[in-house]
């Protein structure tokens, strides 16, 4: 069993042995830090780390699904979170921080391995995933990690056309976001905006079936978003 959430300088050890070649990182120095900790099948505390670095940072959700333990939360401007390029040296897309808030995604193997971390933000806005919710899960199909959340005065984002629905329509103001990371390259895969008009709108959950179908939920004060019948 999996945890995540915030931490100050004194994180709980470990009860019992770590699995071999488990990632530990020490307290990063800032206002706080994310955390993840795992329960054996006593329910024994056996791995421990914390997620940040000199500023104030956190961990909001968290899924367990196709060999992966992922992991999202948030940083403050200047915070220096561990990031962990792909096997091909690339980091999509941010090492560091580059506005106000940025929001962060963390991949361990279900035996504690730190294998790639990355910041995502946009000069000019905050990028936040969804505080206080579910604003991530891994797709159990094929290993592909989503987070869902809203950008704040972000009007700059790549939007991938090349998928059946997407929406490229920034309202400048406060828009929800849709973002896959591929499970196997942490390539951008898909993003997507979900806008209306002249108001706020923010995506807070996101859970994925077992075939793969996403259902997000939200809020918003807009009109014009586009609302569509089950294809089913």
């Amino acid at each position: 069993m999996f945890c995540c959430g915030t931490t100050g300088p004194i994180l709980p050890a470990p009860t019992v042995a770590s699995p071999p070649g488990a990632t530990s990182y020490l307290f990063g120095g800032g206002a706080q830090d994310g955390f993840v900790a795992r329960l054996n099948q006593s329910r024994k505390l056996d791995w421990t780390t914390c997620i940040g670095g000199t500023g104030y940072d956190w961990a909001w959700a968290l899924d367990v699904a196709a060999g992966k333990v992922a992991v999202v939360g948030g940083s403050d401007l200047g915070s220096t979170v561990q990031t962990i390029p792909t096997d091909d040296g690339s980091i999509p897309y941010f090492p560091s921080t580059v506005y106000q808030q940025d929001f962060f995604t963390q991949e361990f193997t279900p035996g504690g391995h730190h294998v790639w971390g990355s910041y995502f933000g946009y000069n000019g806005g905050t990028a936040l995933s969804a505080n206080g919710w579910k604003g991530l899960a891994v797709d159990p199909t094929n290993g592909d990690i989503v987070v869902v959340g809203h950008l704040v005065n972000v009007n700059t984002m790549p939007i991938t056309t090349n998928w059946p629905w997407y929406d490229d329509s920034f309202t400048n103001a406060e828009d929800g976001f849709i973002f896959r990371y591929d499970g196997s390259t942490k390539g951008v895969k898909y993003a997507s905006l979900v806008s209306g008009i002249g108001g706020l709108t923010a995506l807070q959950a996101i859970v994925i079936g077992s075939d793969g179908k996403q259902y997000i939920c939200g809020t918003t004060d807009e009109t014009g978003l586009e609302i569509q019948p089950s294809g089913d």
